[in-house]
């Protein structure tokens, strides 16, 4: 409850939810604003590589926190068959989108190099730190920290989250690229809320396969 002047008084339902999400998205908000852009400083290979890693979970450490508090379940015992089939999924949303890219003559991200490490490397990246981090916030944290201020129209929980899945990416890139990460962001919230198989683990595989296949199918139908 909020005292104003002439003792006025607003009663602000769910104030606990409330002041939960406001934490989870200024601490993720500050965290993405400080920690984005620390790697492109960092000159030694290694390091550079291993804070590329470490910085999407660094982000996401609120949302740990936020999970562990409200005890949310995030792996189960076939979490190993949903990780299959999550990766198997990205590869053919990876592939869909490179054809109807093709189809509209638009330029789709490749690697730029020989050295199958770094590919490994980039494979580790997007599958184990991308997609599972950025799943975390957004399909899990923020999605049911909105659900427990809305919860007469949850349907609106997993769009916000969705918005604030694509605005993230200003962070890294412009304004298409916000969109369109808001469109693909649709498509893991579909998968993710409609389909009672599609499981966190799934969904961060989904991700992470995707942003790799989406450079790696490319770089591989240049070497036939």
């Amino acid at each position: 409850m909020f005292h104003l002047k002439h003792d006025v008084q607003i009663h602000l339902k769910k104030e606990k939810e409330v002041f939960q999400l406001v934490r989870l998205f200024l601490f993720t908000f500050i965290l993405s604003a400080v920690l984005m852009g620390l790697p492109d400083y960092i000159w030694n290979m290694h390091l550079y590589r291993i804070s590329l890693i470490v910085v999407p979970w660094l982000i996401a450490v609120p949302s740990i926190v936020y999970c562990i508090k409200q005890r949310v379940q995030l792996v189960n015992k076939k979490w190993i068959l949903d990780f299959g089939i999550g990766i198997v999924i990205g590869v053919a949303l990876s592939c869909l989108w490179l054809v109807i890219a093709n189809q509209m003559g638009i330029t789709v991200g490749r690697f730029y190099t020989n050295n199958m490490w770094t590919i490994v490397f980039f494979f580790i990246y997007y599958v184990f730190s991308v997609g599972p981090a950025e799943e975390l916030i957004y399909r899990v944290a923020f999605k049911e920290s909105l659900e427990s201020v809305t919860d007469k129209a949850k349907w609106i929980a997993p769009i916000l989250a969705n918005v604030l899945f694509g605005l993230s990416h200003l962070f890294q890139h412009n304004i298409s690229n916000a969109v369109f990460a808001f469109c693909v962001g649709a498509i893991y919230t579909l998968l993710y809320n409609k389909w009672n198989k599609c499981n966190y683990i799934m969904v961060a595989a989904i991700h992470g396969m995707y942003d790799f296949a989406i450079c790696f199918i490319p770089y591989m139908l240049d070497k036939v």
